[in-house]
C-alpha cells in the first residue's frame, strides 16, 4: 500500500467531494463549505491529501485560518486567546480517510504531513474538535499526540446537536437525533 502525499490543489475539489460525501454528514451547507475551503486553498486554507498509486485520494486533511468550531463556542475562543494570545491559529476542518485505508496509520500520516506544513507557512496552533460517539470512542483522538504538545479545553456534552441548524439532525452513524460530543483541544506545533 503506497500512499502519496501532496498538498491539495483546487483541482482535487472533486475527488474531494466524493470523498467526504461518503463518510461525513453530507448535507447541502457542507457541500458548500467544503468548496469554499477547495476555492481558497493556498490562501486562507491548507490541506493534504493522500493519493493511491492510480491518482485517486484516498484521504485528506483540511484546515483554515482562525478560529472555528461547529456552532461558533465562542466560549472556548476567548479562553483559547488568553493562552495562546495573538499568535495565529488555525483550525481542522476535516481529517477524512476512505474505508479500506482506514486503521493503516493514513490518518496520522495526513496530520504528520499537515503539520509539517504548517511549519513551513510558520502556522503554531490547530484548533481541533474531536468527535466522541455517544459511547465515549473518539475515533481521531489519537490526533493529540501527534504533535509536540497540546491543551485540552474540554468535551462538550450534545456537542451537535445544539449546533445552530443541527438541532434535529440525525446523525447517519447511529440513526437516532445527534447524542455526540466533541472534545477541544490545540495542537502546538
Amino acid at each position: 500500500m503506497k500512499i502519496k502525499y501532496r498538498p491539495l490543489a483546487r483541482e482535487d475539489y472533486p475527488q474531494l467531494t466524493a470523498l467526504t460525501s461518503r463518510y461525513v454528514n453530507a448535507e447541502r451547507e457542507y457541500q458548500d463549505y467544503m468548496k469554499s475551503l477547495c476555492d481558497s486553498l493556498g490562501c486562507e486554507s491548507a490541506g493534504i491529501g493522500g493519493f493511491d498509486a492510480d491518482g485517486v485520494l484516498v484521504g485528506a486533511a483540511l484546515v483554515e485560518k482562525g478560529m472555528h468550531l461547529t456552532g461558533g463556542r465562542e466560549d472556548f475562543f476567548a479562553e483559547i486567546r488568553a493562552d495562546i494570545g495573538e499568535e495565529e491559529i488555525w483550525s481542522g476542518g476535516i481529517i477524512v480517510v476512505e474505508e479500506k485505508y482506514q486503521n493503516k496509520k493514513v490518518g496520522a500520516a495526513l496530520l504528520i504531513h499537515l503539520l509539517s506544513h504548517f511549519e513551513d507557512i510558520g502556522a503554531k496552533h490547530l484548533l481541533l474538535e474531536i468527535w466522541v460517539r455517544p459511547d465515549g470512542y473518539a475515533p481521531s483522538e489519537s490526533q493529540l499526540y501527534i504533535a509536540r504538545s497540546f491543551t485540552e479545553y474540554g468535551t462538550v456534552d450534545n456537542f451537535y446537536a445544539e449546533a445552530p441548524g443541527l438541532e434535529d439532525h440525525v446523525c447517519e452513524v447511529c440513526g437516532h437525533p445527534c447524542k455526540c460530543k466533541a472534545k477541544i483541544a490545540v495542537l502546538h506545533v
